[in-house]
């Protein structure tokens, strides 16, 4: 009796120790049934998501098939209304308008002077962005064409920072900037 033993003692059936018998055709059947149950679920998970962006994006188009541009919950009010339809680009004025603190409680008057420092503001952030091209290795890279166009770049931004104070402070003579 060979207590403890785990195979058999002859080395002639060797080959029929539990290693080396084929699996049973439950474990592959099983491994199938995982493997096509995953797949399915994939192929559905797929399906769903396409659908999902058909339809944002069916929602989010306009009829000449271009892109909404984003709006926010908020309804503008009236002087939004107003003073953004003598715009030249409404929609854009109402969002940005809407985006602002505190431009819903203000006047005509008001707005134009928050449009004019949303402009500023803007148009300082895109000044500064630009100049921090010429502290870094890029500008000294450029070839001479692309130097002198990013230099006409950055006196344009900075003249129009100019006229855009020059204008506001027209616009309202009180000196807030």
């Amino acid at each position: 009796m060979e207590y403890g033993r785990l195979g058999p003692t002859d080395l002639s059936r060797a080959d029929e120790t539990p290693v080396n018998r084929p699996r049973s055709s439950t474990t592959a059947n099983t491994k199938i049934i995982l493997f096509s149950l995953l797949a399915i679920v994939l192929i559905v998970a797929s399906a769903i998501s396409a659908v999902l962006v058909t339809v944002v994006r069916s929602r989010a188009s306009t009829d000449d098939g271009r892109l909404k541009e984003p709006t926010l919950a908020g309804k503008p009010t009236q002087a939004i209304s107003r003073t953004c339809s003598r715009t030249r680009f409404p929609d854009l004025c109402v969002n940005s308008l809407l985006d602002f603190p505190g431009s819903t409680a203000a006047t005509e008057r008001d707005l134009v002077h928050i449009s004019f420092n949303m402009t500023l503001q803007h148009f300082t952030k895109a000044l500064y962005i630009s100049a921090a091209i010429s502290s870094s290795g890029v500008y000294a890279s450029m070839d001479p064409r692309s130097r002198a166009a990013y230099d006409d770049c950055l006196e344009l931004l900075d003249e129009s920072v100019d006229a855009i104070s020059r204008s506001l402070t027209t616009v309202s003579p009180s000196g807030a900037s």
